[in-house]
C-alpha cells in the first residue's frame, strides 16, 4: 500500500512536469482550474493515504478528543490539550457534525493547499504549472501527507509574508497569531517580524552564520539546562513540548536507516542554503520585490536557528524551525530559473532531477521504516 501511494505521488509529479512545458501555451484560467482540481484530488488522497509517521497517532488522537461543548471549557484548558488547540477546535468541530478521521485528514490537506493557491496565483502569473511542480516536489510528502500541523502553520505564515509584501502589516501579525495556534513552533515568526526587512549580502550571511555556528557548540549545556528548568504553569503544555523538541532523538539502528534518514534531511536543506547564497550573490533577484527579499530573509534566518539547534543538539527542532522558515522556496526557485534566460533549462532539469533523488529517498526511509524491507 505504501509504494502504491507513492506512485501515486509520482503520478502527480509527472503530470505537472509535462503540464510545466506547456505552462505558455495554456490558458491562465485553465491553469488555475487545473490546479484547482489537482488540489481536490490530493486532498482526498490525501485522506486514505498511509505516508507519514504521525498518522496512527492522529487518529487516536481524534478518536478520543471529546467534543468541546463550551468556550469557557476550551479557555480553560487551551495549553492543556495534547495538540495546538486550533486543530483541537477543528476536531470537536468534525466530530460535531459526526464526520470521521479521514475527513479530518481531507480537511487537514485541502485547507492549507488552497492557501498555497491563493498566494501562488496573487503572485506567480506567467508559471503557474513550474511553481506549483516546486512547491509538489519540496513540500508535498513532507507537508500535508506527514508534518500535519506544521504545515498548516507553515502555509499561513506563507500567507503572512504575503500581507507584509503589499504592506498590510496587521494582517502579517494576524496570521502569525493564527498559525502558532496550528503550532506553536510559529511563535518564532512573530519575533522575526523586525528583521525580515534588513538587507542581507554574502559576506554578512557567512560572518553571522559561522559565530552562530561558534555558540551553538558553546552554548549547548547552559541551553539545554534552561530549557529542563523551565517552571511548571499554566504553560505547561508549551514547555513540555520544547522540552520534548529538544531532547527528541530516532533511533537509528543500521548504517542504512541513519544514511536515509540524514538524507531526506539535508537534501531540502542544503538546497535552501544554496538558494541563500545564489539569492545574495545575485542580488536582481534578491531586490527583485518585497515579497522575495521577505522570503530569503526567512530563510536566512532559518538556517541561522537550524545550525544553532542542531549544534545544541537539537536536530529536530532544528529541523522543524528551518522547515517554517522556508516554506517559500519554491517561489524563490522559480525565480532563479527566470533569471538564467538560456540556461534555464538545464538549471531546471538539475533542480528537478535534485528534488526526485530527494523524494525517492523519502520513499525508500519509509518503506524501510515500516516493512523492514531494505
Amino acid at each position: 500500500m505504501l509504494i502504491i501511494n507513492y506512485l501515486i505521488v509520482m503520478f502527480f509529479f509527472l503530470v505537472f512536469f509535462i503540464l510545466s512545458t506547456l505552462d505558455k501555451k495554456i490558458s491562465y484560467k485553465l491553469k488555475k482550474g487545473i490546479i484547482l482540481t489537482s488540489i481536490m484530488l490530493l486532498s482526498f488522497f490525501a485522506s486514505f493515504r498511509v505516508i507519514g509517521n504521525d498518522t496512527n497517532s492522529y487518529k487516536l488522537i481524534f478518536e478520543q478528543q471529546n467534543i468541546i461543548h463550551s468556550s469557557k471549557e476550551f479557555i480553560q484548558n487551551i495549553f492543556h490539550y495534547q495538540i495546538e488547540p486550533a486543530f483541537i477546535l477543528m476536531i470537536s468541530f468534525l466530530k460535531s457534525l459526526n464526520f470521521d478521521y479521514k475527513v479530518f485528514l481531507f480537511i487537514s490537506a485541502l485547507i492549507p493547499l488552497l492557501i498555497i493557491y491563493k498566494v501562488i496565483i496573487k503572485i506567480e502569473k506567467d508559471y503557474l504549472f513550474i511553481t506549483f511542480l516546486l512547491f509538489l516536489m519540496l513540500y508535498l510528502v513532507r507537508g500535508p501527507l506527514d508534518v500535519i500541523r506544521q504545515f498548516f502553520a507553515a502555509v499561513i505564515y506563507l500567507s503572512a509574508l504575503y500581507s507584509l509584501s503589499v504592506k498590510k502589516e496587521f494582517n502579517y501579525y494576524k496570521k502569525s497569531i493564527l498559525s502558532t495556534f496550528f503550532h506553536y513552533s510559529s511563535l518564532i515568526t512573530l519575533f522575526l517580524r523586525p528583521f525580515l526587512k534588513y538587507t542581507w549580502n554574502i559576506k554578512k550571511y557567512i560572518l553571522i552564520y559561522t559565530i552562530i555556528f561558534i555558540l551553538g557548540l558553546t552554548l549547548k549545556t547552559f541551553i539545554i539546562d534552561f530549557v529542563y528548568n523551565l517552571p511548571i504553569n499554566s504553560l505547561n503544555r508549551i514547555y513540555l513540548k520544547l522540552q520534548n523538541y529538544i531532547d527528541n532523538r530516532y533511533d537509528i539502528d543500521s548504517f542504512l536507516k541513519g544514511f536515509l534518514l540524514y538524507s531526506r534531511w539535508f537534501f531540502p536543506i542544503v538546497l535552501n542554503l544554496a538558494i541563500i547564497l545564489v539569492l545574495l550573490y545575485s542580488n536582481q533577484i534578491y531586490q527583485k520585490n518585497l515579497f522575495i527579499k521577505l522570503l530569503t530573509n526567512s530563510q536566512i534566518y532559518g538556517s541561522f536557528i537550524f545550525i544553532f539547534l542542531w549544534n545544541i543538539g537539537a536536530p529536530i527542532m532544528a529541523r522543524r524551525l528551518e522547515f517554517t522558515l522556508s516554506v517559500g522556496s519554491f517561489f524563490i526557485l522559480k525565480e532563479i530559473l527566470a533569471h538564467q534566460k538560456g540556461k534555464n533549462k538545464y538549471i531546471y532539469i538539475f533542480i528537478i532531477l535534485y528534488l526526485l533523488i530527494y523524494n525517492l529517498l523519502e520513499m525508500l526511509y519509509f518503506i524501510q521504516l515500516t516493512t523492514n524491507i531494505l
